[in-house]
């Protein structure tokens, strides 16, 4: 078996695996999605905000930026209290 062909086969069965376990996630009735942090909820939030506010000229990329630099300014003045 030549190089090529064994990479081939090895990203076929990692494939396999992850798609094993989303399966048994999906299938498993005791598996609970995380709730949110608030990083994420205030991501969230940022970003709703931004779209609905620059319609248009929304750009997610940029945005994402602002919101990550906006909560980790929030969470140094946090910090020093």
């Amino acid at each position: 078996m030549n190089d090529s062909e064994r990479i081939s086969q090895l990203e076929k069965e990692i494939k396999d695996i992850k798609n094993k376990i989303r399966k048994d996630k999906k299938e498993n009735p005791d598996y609970k999605k995380k709730e949110p942090t608030e990083y994420n909820k205030f991501i969230k939030k940022f970003c709703e905000e931004a779209k609905e506010k620059d319609k248009s000229d929304y750009d997610h990329k940029k945005t994402f930026s602002k919101a990550a630099a906006e909560w980790g300014a929030l969470k140094k003045k946090d910090d020093k209290k």
